[in-house]
């Protein structure tokens, strides 16, 4: 997408009047969604507006989702999509000189891989990485905002567990997978996982039965919530948890901006990887916001998150211009 039509771009030669030159800088952007969800059509408006605002072109990789597709077939899509991008970057209305990643949530742990991708196959790097609310370590590792998605309406602990079974998981049994399964039964599946977890936790602190009990007061079963991470493994990889990437490899990341909110529980992870990144001299913006929840680049209509979109842009802009 581009708020000018620019010399070479795809449809160009059917425009009147004089074109713009072509950009040196391309925004590459990938969505959000758990990688199970969301398209770049659902994320346009913010896009646009980034666009317009920033005044360079972009091109939003629609790639395959979980779990008909599971890791690692989003990864090679969106390497590939940036390998053509390299190739045909005329029909882009870019000169090639600069491109920077822009990615939210699963979007921004996907760019980071490719990133890390880059670095093994030998394409040219971004200049420069713009990673809101991202998952950096795929782990059954707690930490302070991880157990916000308790409580969290918005990314609540079973949709967190479905998103990461359905895209990495191996050891799967059938009966754990989302496939077929439709979209009202999927909401109650995810709103009764997030609720039972609290009844359990509530149960433990009163010394109660180990179990499980839902909104209705029956035990749902005979097994702590700790036994369903049992049911599959995650591996440790560094293209599916960027965290775990060797210091060498991060050591070559361009600058980066990472964004998070205080209500994310994708917090935590944002700083122990700017952590790692600030550890190998990588330079690095963290920008945390206050009281917006997860997805909130997607929520354009409230005051703070429209507010919060105009302050990404701007550190997107610098990335753009940065020497």
């Amino acid at each position: 997408m581009s708020s000018v039509w620019r010399e070479g771009m795809i449809g160009s030669g059917k425009q009147k009047g004089p074109l713009e030159p072509p950009s040196p800088v391309l925004m590459f952007q990938c969505h959000g969604g758990g990688f199970i969800a969301q398209s770049s059509k659902s994320h346009a408006a913010y896009l646009r507006r980034w666009t317009k605002d920033i005044g360079v072109p972009m091109i939003a990789v629609d790639y395959s989702l979980a779990p008909t597709y599971p890791y690692p077939r989003a990864l090679e899509e969106v390497v590939h999509a940036y390998a053509w991008c390299i190739e045909n970057k005329t029909l882009l209305g870019w000169t090639g000189e600069k491109v920077i990643f822009v990615g939210d949530s699963a979007g921004g742990n996907l760019l980071v891989a490719a990133t890390l991708k880059c670095i093994q196959i030998g394409l040219p790097l971004p200049s420069g990485l713009f990673l809101a609310y991202t998952p950096f370590l795929l782990q059954f590792v707690p930490s302070p905002s991880r157990l916000l998605c308790l409580t969290d309406p918005l990314l609540p602990f079973g949709f967190m567990m479905k998103c990461l079974q359905s895209y990495a998981a191996t050891n799967k049994k059938e009966n754990l997978v989302l496939n077929n399964i439709q979209s009202k039964s999927l909401l109650y599946s995810l709103w009764t996982t997030a609720s039972d977890m609290i009844s359990f936790i509530f149960a433990k602190q009163r010394g109660g039965k180990e179990g499980i009990v839902n909104h209705k007061g029956t035990w749902l079963s005979d097994h702590s919530p700790s036994e369903e991470f049992q049911e599959f493994d995650v591996p440790a990889d560094p293209y599916i948890s960027p965290y775990l990437a060797n210091a060498d490899d991060l050591s070559r990341f361009p600058k980066t901006v990472l964004v998070s909110s205080e209500s994310d529980p994708c917090l935590d992870d944002t700083v122990m990887f700017g952590k790692r990144l600030k550890e190998q001299n990588v330079p690095i913006d963290l920008v945390i916001f206050d009281d917006l929840p997860h997805g909130f680049l997607n929520f354009g209509a409230s005051p703070e998150a429209n507010e919060a979109i105009r302050v990404c842009g701007d550190k997107i802009r610098d990335l753009c211009n940065s020497k």
